[in-house]
């Protein structure tokens, strides 16, 4: 993480572009860092191979979500022994169950179906993340498989 930054000798105009738009929307270098160091950590436990740092846009509404129970005082669990270790293996089984359902309804959708979800995800989020901002592809994956959810919960 922090120390591969110092092994690093050429870095991409498109990564050096992110890393600017990471810092405004972050805030400052301090939070842009640790969300690098977050969403490295989340792209290892996730098996997700990092090929950029654009790679990592992915993690931000999470981390942003993440910071925003913090604030609110509600810090996620740190590991307190065996018994939480069980109990989160399991929340990532469920987890993990809960993706492949909505994946797998997801992949079931007519182009018509699909169509719709992703125009209704479209009509939620442009007016925070418009085409032209980093987050909007990010924000238009989690708007669509969050009213896949709740389709898929519907049915």
């Amino acid at each position: 993480r922090g120390d591969a930054a110092a092994n690093v000798s050429f870095v991409s105009t498109a990564d050096k572009r992110f890393a600017d738009e990471l810092i405004e929307t972050l805030g400052d270098v301090t939070s842009a860092r640790s969300f690098v160091d977050f969403a490295l950590g989340e792209a290892t436990r996730s098996g997700f191979n990092v090929k950029t740092l654009r790679g990592l846009a992915q993690y931000v509404p999470f981390w942003q979500a993440q910071k925003g129970r913090a604030v609110l005082g509600h810090e996620p669990k740190q590991e307190q022994g065996a018994q939480d270790d069980d109990i989160q293996a399991q929340e990532r089984l469920v987890a993990t169950d809960k993706r492949a359902r909505i994946q797998s309804y997801i992949d079931g959708l007519s182009e018509a179906e699909m169509g719709s979800l992703v125009a209704d995800a479209k009509a939620q989020i442009e007016a925070d993340h418009p085409p032209s901002a980093m987050t909007h592809r990010v924000m238009l994956d989690v708007t669509v498989r969050r009213l896949a959810e709740e389709r898929l919960s519907k049915a």
